[in-house]
């Protein structure tokens, strides 16, 4: 590097005002202390001052010495010595030589030097503090941070450490080095009753499982409607249930750990208890919903009590899942292998799914997986689609081809390439929907299947390098806001057209290709427009969650007023939408708390209608009429309490009367349209 900078001195002078020039006149002379001080004043020319100094060394005394050589070092290939070196000085000059070295130099070693020589200089004190939330940085050179904030002297640096552990949204990995540092160098500091937030933010674990737990309960309560149409009500429920396990695990963060321990005992809980009655009653299904809950009850309930002496992270969690699955797999198989007919099979799958899910939450800890499995996932899920494409006899074999050889690639380009989370987001994204805009396609055209698997995989291999194009240069990082806003608009677009395709009657194959097509340019579109709209979760999620409950509330008038129930549930669907979008929008500000909570309100209200309704009369329409009844009185009782629960956090608006309407404009981005939506300020 000192090398290529001198030639480069020689063969160009440098402009007559730049530091370097000044500096290379000042050392003719004898005034060498001149381009140290340049170079404390301009530390990105650090390389061109020493590179006029390199000949002048031997005219250097005393301390001025040291910081020249400590920054010939720095413009070398023993950088890091540099770093080290300029600590030893204890020269007030070479704090912005630091500094600069820390933001602009490549080497993440030599910018962990930089940093830990840092500790010696006081004043760098804010600086190393905010290194250790700063994003943009490697995670080795923010650990050092925490180092070296640690090893400046002070009570300023004890209060840094201590505000970054109390930050909200830390990495595990950091918020545990700066709890080790905090232990070992202020021993006498209580660390148990600081109330540290989670270490592993459980709210994706929250909102799964009540999910499932409300999804499951507003379908048995769509099942003993008589109305056959249970599925209308787990949609709703599901997206109700999401919306309120996400905001509650936000607005109180629970440990991933924990909030994984009591959603997987729930949802297996639920699977097992159903599969249990399924068995016991001979194929009767509504015994076998009732099950269900139970087994919903007492999953949550045990997973609740476990979680003081549960050391399972949410890896566990999943890890727990998995083995619970394949040994009430393997109980079914064994039945099935012995004669038993399939109720036997259920039951027995069921109870080793119970069995399975102790045996996993208690042996997971224990196990230890690879850092990353995320490029192996991706691999086998892409493989597995890709094989969903091809036309052969045996789609199991292709199936089992495709995801094993997805996986193995997935592994190999995860150990070379160690692709960021965002990458891998946007690679299956731009896959998923590129497939789907081209498969469906060719389905809507009425294409030969050749054709449909050459365009299927042919859009796919597209969209995989247009997803992986856009997540390298997207100066914004792809997060939940963006994955939840484009899997919103897709679904919502593709319910759309199952609708307007089952009302207009339309072939099969081609209303699958409408289906495809609809919901992946709604996903495209979104993801073109959203690189400034940045939604929050919890607003996408309760607009979604009211157009859902019109949905709802549309598809049980519709049966009551004996109309075609689609027809009623797309227009409610899309009203209750639109309402949610403005309800939630800057223009009215309804916090996501509030609907939250009416949203689990309504959903408990529904189901226990329907269900108090359904034990009690054959009557459809009675029962039909008591869960409608029940899931308004039960969405104002919730109403009232989120307005209560959001006025006691101190926040006194519900409602914000706009004056005027939020600015809304495109601009240029890095999207595939090539502007972005600018909506604000959410």
């Amino acid at each position: 590097m000192f090398a290529v900078t001198g030639a480069a001195w020689a063969q160009e002078s440098p402009p007559p005002d730049s530091p370097a020039r000044q500096c290379a006149d000042a050392a003719s002379g004898t005034e060498v202390e001149v381009c140290l001080r340049l170079a404390a004043e301009h530390p990105d020319a650090v390389d061109e001052l020493t590179a006029a100094l390199v000949a002048r060394v031997d005219r250097v005394e005393g301390p001025d010495r040291a910081l020249l050589e400590a920054l010939i070092l720095l413009s070398s290939g023993s950088a890091a010595e540099g770093c080290r070196r300029l600590a030893l000085t204890q020269d007030p000059r070479a704090e912005a030589l630091l500094v600069n070295t820390v933001r602009v130099h490549r080497d993440e070693e030599v910018r962990s030097a930089a940093v830990l020589a840092l500790a010696s200089f006081p004043g760098a004190l804010p600086e190393l503090a905010g290194w250790m939330r700063d994003r943009t940085l490697p995670l080795a050179v923010r650990l050092t941070a925490v180092e070296a904030v640690s090893r400046v002297p002070g009570e300023d640096s004890h209060q840094a450490l201590l505000d970054a552990a109390l930050r909200p949204g830390l990495s595990p990995t950091l918020q545990k080095a700066v709890v080790r540092v905090l232990e070992r160098g202020w021993p006498d500091v209580d660390l148990e009753h600081l109330d540290l937030p989670p270490s592993e933010n459980g709210a994706v674990w929250l909102a799964t499982g009540a999910s499932v737990s409300l999804g499951y309960a507003l379908a048995t309560a769509g099942w003993f409607g008589r109305t056959q149409r249970w599925e209308v009500g787990a949609v709703t429920g599901a997206t109700a249930g999401a919306t309120a396990g996400w905001i509650y695990g936000r607005a109180w963060p629970l440990e991933a750990g924990d909030a994984g321990l009591v959603a997987t005992s729930g949802a297996l809980g639920t699977g097992a208890g159903y599969l249990v009655g399924f068995g016991l009653s001979d194929g009767n299904t509504s015994t076998a919903f009732l099950a269900g809950l139970a087994g919903d009850a007492v999953g949550l309930a045990g997973g609740a009590v476990a979680t003081p002496f549960h050391p399972g992270t949410g890896a566990d969690a999943a890890e727990a899942s998995v083995l619970a699955a394949i040994v009430g797999g393997a109980a079914g198989a064994g039945a099935a292998a012995s004669g038993a007919d399939r109720h036997q099979v259920a039951l027995a799958s069921g109870l080793g799914l119970a069995g399975g899910t102790v045996l996993g939450h208690l042996a997971s800890p224990g196990f230890s997986t690879p850092a990353d499995l995320r490029p192996i996932l991706v691999g086998s899920a892409l493989g597995l689609a890709g094989s969903a494409l091809v036309r052969t006899e045996d789609p199991a074999l292709a199936a089992l081809a495709g995801g094993l050889g997805g996986a193995a690639v997935g592994g190999l380009v995860g150990g070379w390439a160690e692709p960021p989370p965002d990458l891998l987001v946007g690679a299956v994204s731009g896959a998923a929907l590129g497939g789907a805009l081209g498969a469906g396609g060719a389905l809507a055209g009425g294409a030969s299947p050749g054709l449909r698997t050459a365009l299927g995989i042919g859009g796919g291999s597209l969209g995989l390098l247009t997803g992986t194009a856009y997540a390298l240069i997207d100066p914004e990082p792809i997060d939940d806001r963006d994955a939840v806003l484009t899997g919103v608009a897709a679904v919502w677009s593709g319910f759309n057209a199952v609708a307007i395709t089952q009302l207009a009657s339309t072939e099969p194959d081609r209303a699958t290709g409408v289906v495809l097509v609809s919901a992946a340019s709604a996903g495209l579109l979104t993801t073109a427009f959203n690189l400034q709209l940045d939604v929050p979760v919890p607003q996408t999620l309760c607009a979604s969650s009211l157009g859902i409950w019109g949905g709802y509330v549309g598809y049980q008038t519709g049966e009551l007023a004996g109309v075609d129930p689609l027809l009623t549930s797309l227009g409610g669907a899309d009203l209750g939408l639109l309402l949610g979008g403005v309800l939630v929008s800057p223009v009215v500000g309804v916090p996501p708390l509030v609907l939250g909570v009416a949203d689990a309100g309504g959903v408990f209200g529904g189901a226990a209608g329907a269900l108090v309704a359904g034990l009690a009369t054959d009557d459809r329409d009675a029962v039909t009429t008591s869960s409608l009844v029940g899931a308004g009185v039960g969405g104002a009782i919730g109403l009232g309490v989120g307005v209560v629960w959001h006025r006691s956090q101190g926040r006194r608006d519900v409602v914000r009367l706009p004056t005027e309407l939020p600015p809304i404009a495109f601009a240029p981005g890095p999207t595939p349209l090539g502007v972005s939506l600018r909506v604000g300020p959410w």
